[in-house]
């Protein structure tokens, strides 16, 4: 099956071609036939200047050009900055579309009015936008939109074909507002956790054919976004909509429809799923599904799992690390299946040595983000 990837990022390292062919590489292992690339300067700064833009999109631009049956890539444009049509004009008729990323409103009055002007000349010469946009429960970036900032936007340019990327990230929240998107908006399913009904639910709301594939890599993986579509239950026309058609037919990229074939990804494209690294037991205020270990274990027999490497989530909410861990340890001695991993709290060198002290019989350890400290 021809597979486009809508949403890959190129990384600002030293040797960038290196960088590249890593993920062509894994591309390649994962049954990717292209992907489009934005690359978002340095230091993925909100509102960068024209310097930084002009030197994100030339390096992309130059790898794409080297490897141009594979790779295509979005021009990035800061419509706050004055000569954004300059740089797009630059790159019109090499680039498959434009990328926005977080500096869509104004810093003073956070108005859209130079996002809708990028919109008009991107649709002036049939090239989509694809906007980053999340919805976040804690507030928006400065500068990017959610929701209610994409359907504004579609709305006022009915012509643009806008990809709202991440499907706004609170996907559920955008279903329930299906209504309200005009027909121009399309979603890429990049960058959430592979909840397996989202693509599912997304295709019974707005049609697969406003669906599309991406992955957000290399922040996500290519399998794990992949098989949000594979274990969706879809059709192959479905399928073959999300995972190449859509992409082709938004961003004038061709397609051969002999590549198009019904069989499933090739096994060996996979890891090795007779381990699971990133398990959870027990409650915690954070996670709305509590599982105890027996229910871990039974449901890790049943899907082939030998070997699941699990964090206790009462561990790393309590105050008493080293408690939580002797009994997790205990508990978890019953089940070959689960490999206890020790929750270690950096913030306090002293708690640190003597938790670290009681770690033997563990299979790792788990240092938490919630307990970062971040200073």
């Amino acid at each position: 099956m021809d597979i486009i990837d809508c949403h890959v990022h190129t990384q600002a390292v030293a040797d960038y071609e290196k960088a590249a062919c890593r993920l062509i590489k894994h591309m390649r292992m994962h049954g990717i036939s292209r992907m489009i690339l934005s690359d978002l300067g340095d230091n993925w700064v909100p509102f960068p200047d024209s310097r930084c833009v002009c030197i994100a999109n030339d390096r992309v631009q130059k790898i794409c050009t080297r490897y141009p049956e594979m790779l295509y890539y979005l021009v990035y444009l800061n419509p706050q900055q004055p000569d954004f049509r300059e740089e797009f004009m630059l790159h019109k008729s090499t680039a498959s579309g434009v990328k926005l990323w977080i500096s869509l409103r104004k810093e003073n009055d956070f108005s859209l009015d130079n996002s809708v002007k990028v919109l008009q000349m991107a649709a002036q010469y049939g090239l989509p936008v694809l906007i980053h946009s999340l919805e976040c429960t804690d507030g928006l970036f400065a500068g990017s939109v959610g929701i209610d900032g994409i359907i504004e936007l579609a709305g006022k340019v009915p012509e643009c074909r806008i990809v709202a990327a991440h499907a706004c990230g609170n996907w559920r929240k955008t279903i329930s507002c299906a209504a309200k998107f005009p027909e121009n908006v399309f979603f890429d399913i990049s960058g959430s956790y592979p909840e397996r009904t989202m693509v599912r639910q997304l295709v019974d709301s707005f049609g697969s054919e406003r669906i599309l594939y991406g992955s957000d890599a290399p922040g996500r993986s290519f399998g794990s976004q992949l098989h949000k579509v594979m274990e969706a239950g879809l059709n192959e026309k479905d399928m073959q909509n999300i995972l190449c058609r859509n992409a082709a037919k938004i961003f004038n990229i061709p397609i051969a429809e002999k590549n198009f074939c019904s069989k499933s990804l090739p096994e060996h494209i996979m890891a090795d799923l007779s381990e699971d690294h990133f398990c959870f037991s027990g409650e915690s205020s954070f996670c709305d599904h509590h599982a105890s270990i027996a229910d871990l274990a039974e449901n890790a027999v049943k899907n082939g799992v030998k070997k699941a490497f699990t964090v206790n989530l009462d561990a790393i909410s309590g105050t008493d690390k080293i408690a939580a861990n002797r009994k997790f340890l205990r508990e978890a001695a019953a089940f070959p299946v689960i490999y206890p991993l020790a929750v270690v709290d950096l913030r306090d060198a002293e708690q640190t040595r003597a938790q670290l002290e009681q770690i033997q019989g563990f299979a790792g350890i788990w240092i938490s983000p919630y307990l970062h400290d971040y200073q």
